[in-house]
This record gives C-alpha cells, sequence and structure tokens, in this order.
C-alpha cells in the first residue's frame, strides 16, 4: 500500500526535525516540499547515492550557469541550487526509507557541502564582473576569498577528527598533555558568557545564519530579482557579494584563532568520549 505524505513525513523526517528548528527557512523550504521529491523517487529503482549524486551534479551545473551572461541561464542556474538544496534532503530520506547506509554517501554528501557553496559564490562573483559599476577587481577577490573561506570552514569543523585517528590515537602517550587540559564544562570558548547575555547569544544566532548556504542563497535570490526589477546593472548583488566575501574571510581569521586555542581541548574531548587513553607499555 502506498504510503501518503503524513506517514513518510513521520518516518522519514522526524529524525532531522532538529534541522527544521536551528535553521532558517530550512523547514518550509527545503525540509516540506523534500518530501513530495522523495515520494517520487521511492516509485523508482533509483538509488540514495544515485539521488547524491544528482544533488552533485545540480549544484556544479547551477552554480557555473551563473557565469553565462544571458538573464534566463542565471535563472536556470538559480534554480537548480534551489534543487540542489531539495535532493540534499531527499537523498536521506531515501537512504532511510531504503535502509540504504552507505559511506559512499556520507562522502559525496560531504563533498556536495566543500563544492557547492564556494563555486556559487565564485561564479556568481565572476557573472557580475561584464555588468557592474564597481571594481571588478574588488568583485572578483572578495568571491574568491568568500567562495575559499566557506570551503575551509567547512574543513575546519572535521580537523578535530582527523588529528584524533591521524596523530593522537596513533601515540596518545605523545599528547598527554591534552587529556590534562579538557574540564568538565564546554570547551566552547566563550560560552558562559553567551549563556549569561541573551542579547549576545541573538548576534552569534544570526552570524550563524549568515554563515549558512540556504540563508545565503536567499539572500543572494532576492538580490537578483531586485537587481531585475530595477535595472541596476547587479548593483545589489554586488554590494551583497562583496560584504559576504569580507564577512566568510573575517570568520575564518576568526576561526583559524579560535580553532588555535581549542584544538586541543576538542580532540582531548573527542579522545575521552571515544576512550581513546595512553597505550600500556
Amino acid at each position: 500500500m502506498k504510503k501518503t505524505i503524513k506517514e513518510l513525513r513521520v518516518e522519514l523526517q522526524e529524525i532531522k526535525k532538529h534541522r527544521r528548528e536551528a535553521y532558517w527557512a530550512h523547514g518550509f523550504l527545503v525540509h516540506d516540499p523534500s518530501i513530495y521529491l522523495t515520494r517520487l523517487l521511492i516509485a523508482t529503482p533509483i538509488k540514495a547515492n544515485q539521488v547524491t549524486m544528482i544533488m552533485l551534479a545540480l549544484g556544479i551545473t547551477g552554480s557555473l550557469l551563473l557565469l553565462s551572461p544571458i538573464m534566463f541561464i542565471k535563472i536556470l542556474g538559480f534554480f537548480l541550487i534551489y534543487m540542489n538544496f531539495l535532493f540534499d534532503s531527499s537523498d536521506g530520506e531515501v537512504a532511510r526509507y531504503r535502509k540504504e547506509y552507505s559511506i559512499r554517501g556520507v562522502y559525496l554528501d560531504d563533498m556536495n557541502h566543500l563544492i557547492t557553496p564556494p563555486l556559487f559564490i565564485i561564479c556568481l562573483g565572476v557573472g557580475l564582473l561584464p555588468f557592474t559599476e564597481l571594481s571588478t577587481t574588488l568583485i572578483f577577490f572578495t568571491a574568491v576569498l568568500g567562495g575559499l573561506s566557506w570551503s575551509v570552514m567547512k574543513s575546519r569543523g572535521k580537523e578535530s577528527f582527523y588529528l584524533l585517528i591521524r596523530h593522537y590515537a596513533k601515540n596518545p602517550e605523545n599528547y598527554s598533555n591534552i587529556l590534562s587540559s579538557t574540564s568538565s564544562g564546554s570547551h566552547i570558548l566563550g560560552e558562559s558568557i553567551v549563556s549569561k547575555e541573551s542579547f549576545i547569544r541573538k548576534i552569534l544566532s544570526v552570524r550563524f545564519q549568515l554563515r549558512q548556504f540556504l540563508f545565503a542563497y536567499l539572500l543572494f535570490t532576492i538580490a537578483f530579482i531586485v537587481d531585475i526589477l530595477l535595472l541596476e546593472n547587479y548593483a545589489t548583488m554586488s554590494w551583497l557579494l562583496m560584504f559576504y566575501g569580507v564577512f566568510l574571510t573575517l570568520h575564518l581569521i576568526e576561526e583559524f584563532v579560535k580553532g588555535y586555542l581549542q584544538i586541543e581541548r576538542e580532540v582531548g574531548h573527542l579522545a575521552n568520549s571515544y576512550k581513546i587513553t595512553k597505550k600500556e607499555s
């Protein structure tokens, strides 16, 4: 018997409910409509990893289309990026429906998040160069720096796991100071301040949303529509791109400093979590 949309939501989306609540606009723009795409996909023989491959192809193709000077092709590029979001949600739903859990699928999903957002920003910037009245050099460099910063920050989130396995787990006795540096409290810098100051929490929350790809996509889509309606030679998108490139670059610098100060404590917490201790002699 064919399951209803309501039944599929309970079965396939309840586990990701936290994402709907954590990310602005994710619920009604991605989470809600993706189940309809999933229902179509599970009616076919397509596998979850194949859905992820389509997602990655949509992200890359959509980004490259933004290089075109033709308005219709740019619009198509924005549409394909949106479909990338839907397939990004549907691949996990198809995997849960078919019980297809694959490390290759996780790998492809990670590659999508490392490739599509920075490529989107860089192609968007390069595509603006023939039209903008602002500094083309500034737009180009802020787009490239912003795209690279995004990719590096995304990789930074996995750095502690890499160091745990690549170095600490092999010779924990060489890094005895790591475990001693950990404490029972949180290892997030400044969390005690954030927990006490709701205003600071709100600022950090906004900044967190700004670096999410969906929110960035929404901002640039709105700017694109404004420029189409006002015929301003993509002035809105140009200013937004420069702001966003600078924002991401400064954010990367902050992440680099915080990472340097916190990395030993982060690895120590992971070592405690996975019970990786000093080897017996």
